[in-house]
């Protein structure tokens, strides 16, 4: 997207989480008096500056192309080698929220319940959380069944047990 009011390139991915800004007003070198149009040329920008009749070439750099691939391998089902990807990314930029729902998406699709919830809570994608909170609930539960229940039943024995008591023990005081 060209945000021409601030001359800026905004890349966004399929779910519209933003990837990379890029650009800007100015006179420096990559900045433009009026970018009028973008065009993607393969894995190039290029943005049309109309007040200096110019044409701005903005090759991928290694922190794109390592976004790019990571989106492509999960888009093929590939969730593990694209959270490898992710990682990358996260290395060079920890403030980008789409990386590490990225890592949790592909943890969660691994079991990786808890290390889910981690990176999809810092990524803020609440709904796959809420997806991996559930999942490590049932596995936990599923793990801990046998001394769940029996616990369980315990408290409830005690809680029943405990009313009696003290229901004895204020009619005891109230006789007194």
């Amino acid at each position: 997207v060209l945000d021409k009011k601030r001359g800026r390139v905004l890349v966004y991915d399929d779910e519209q989480n933003p990837l990379c800004i890029f650009g800007g007003t100015g006179n420096q070198a990559g900045r433009f008096r009026n970018a009028s149009a973008l065009e993607k040329c393969g894995n190039s920008y290029l943005v049309v500056d109309s007040d200096r009749n110019s044409i701005t070439v903005f090759t991928e750099t290694e922190y794109m192309s390592l976004i790019r691939k990571a989106i492509r391998e999960y888009s093929e089902g590939k969730y593990m080698e694209s959270a490898e990807y992710w990682d990358e990314v996260i290395k060079l930029n920890s403030s980008l929220p789409v990386a590490y729902k990225g890592v949790g998406r592909a943890k969660l699709i691994n079991g990786e319940y808890k290390e889910a919830m981690e990176y999809l809570k810092t990524g803020d994608d609440r709904f796959y959380y809420s997806m991996a909170v559930q999942n490590f609930r049932r596995e936990y539960l599923r793990e801990n069944f046998l001394w769940f229940v029996p616990l369980c039943v315990v408290v409830v024995l005690a809680f029943v047990f405990g009313m009696k008591y003290l229901k004895k023990a204020i009619l005891n005081s109230r006789k007194k």
